[in-house]
């Protein structure tokens, strides 16, 4: 393990706000009253776990726990049952400063950043700004998440919607919003099981913090940032030949998204939806793995 396990942190920021502590492993947040939550325990490679929108690490457990790694699990604030920032004019942006903050604070050392959804904007976002990271594996998510829904959407269309698209979020109740996410669960994971874990994760949610950073995420292309990423950059698509579309029409659209990159290779699991990690865990324990001992 590349960083001192114990104590570090909790100096470095002069307090560290523990919401619950077992045998190995803390939840602290950085800085206290910032945007990131990690839990950290293991030995071995550091490898930093980054949920997409509205989820908690617990989407990784399955895949990861059995990995000999120093594994840093990390919670957006306003996720997974946390109190939202005060401060929600952004969301992603600063919780990839705090991110950075956090690998500099514990003197982490080539890390494996793994994010999903916007977890994977929050990890390019962080590589960009931090020489303390050696790999990305970005599940499922790309630098313009507009264009990836509509081809012929751009990004100054995009950045011009933001204001419309912020005013018909505020009309949505709590309630309706929690409405639309199960009624999206057939797409982000294939089985029933793995459905009602992605809906138990997003009914702990601040659905403040959740518009947000949903909202950041279709009105922004984050194109230019992830092209300062020097570190080899690994993106998991999923593929689930039930949907209809060729296999290739589907990884295209990815590779689109990435085309001014030099650094980046793309690997299809298959069959997977949005939550590659649930639905195809050996395969994505393996990509990992695979990353880990160099075999790229």
């Amino acid at each position: 393990m590349r960083r001192r396990r114990n104590g570090l942190f909790a100096a470095a920021v002069g307090i560290a706000v523990a919401l619950w502590v077992s045998a190995d492993a803390k939840l602290r947040a950085h800085p206290p009253g910032g945007r990131v939550m990690v839990e950290a325990e293991g030995t071995g490679p550091d490898v930093v776990l980054i949920p997409g929108l509205m989820s908690t690490p617990a989407v990784f457990e399955d895949t990861m726990s059995s990995l000999r790694i120093a594994r840093h699990e990390v919670t957006a604030k306003g996720f997974g049952g946390t109190e939202a920032p005060d401060d929600l004019s952004a969301f992603v942006e600063p919780l990839a400063n705090d991110l950075a903050a956090y690998l500099r604070s514990e003197e982490v050392e080539e890390a494996v950043l793994v994010g999903h959804s916007m977890g994977g904007v929050a990890a390019m976002l962080t590589a960009g700004r931090s020489r303390r990271i050696s790999h990305v594996v970005i599940v499922d998510s790309v630098p313009f998440l507009a264009g990836l829904f509509n081809p012929n959407a751009t990004p100054d269309g995009a950045a011009g919607s933001r204001e419309l698209q912020r005013r018909q979020l505020d009309t949505l109740s709590p309630e309706a919003w929690l409405g639309m996410a199960k009624q999206g669960l057939s797409r982000q994971a294939m089985t029933e099981e793995s459905q009602s874990k992605v809906f138990a994760d997003v009914q702990t949610a601040d659905t403040a913090a959740a518009k947000t950073a949903f909202l950041e995420l279709m009105t922004t292309d984050y194109s230019a940032a992830f092209q300062k990423v020097d570190v080899p950059v690994t993106v998991l698509v999923p593929f689930d030949p039930s949907i209809g579309f060729p296999r290739e029409a589907v990884l295209s659209r990815y590779e689109a998204q990435y085309r001014d990159m030099t650094n980046v290779e793309f690997r299809v699991i298959e069959p997977s939806r949005h939550f590659i990690m649930l639905d195809a865990p050996d395969a994505f324990r393996k990509e990992i793995e695979r990353v880990l001992e160099g075999e790229l």
